[in-house]
């Protein structure tokens, strides 16, 4: 079952970034994910989650998602 291409296309979506190259590689790792049904999903986790970050112009953070309240 996809559950993560739809979540990353909607993100990218968004963002304006679905016809990009840095989305397009997304989407494929995304796919990736889908299909993998558990086995070795952690090494591409991690590179969805950077080239997420790159194609949102998100900066790698040891917390992604959190925001920190002193950049309040």
């Amino acid at each position: 079952m996809a559950v993560v291409s739809p979540a990353v296309y909607a993100e990218l979506l968004a963002a304006g970034q679905t016809q990009t190259v840095l989305g397009a590689v997304a989407l494929g790792i995304a796919a990736q994910i889908d299909g993998a049904g558990g086995l070795g999903v952690a090494p591409l986790a991690k590179e969805l989650r950077a080239t997420m970050n790159a194609a949102l112009g998100v900066a790698d953070s040891p917390n992604p998602g959190l925001v920190d309240p002193l950049d309040e």
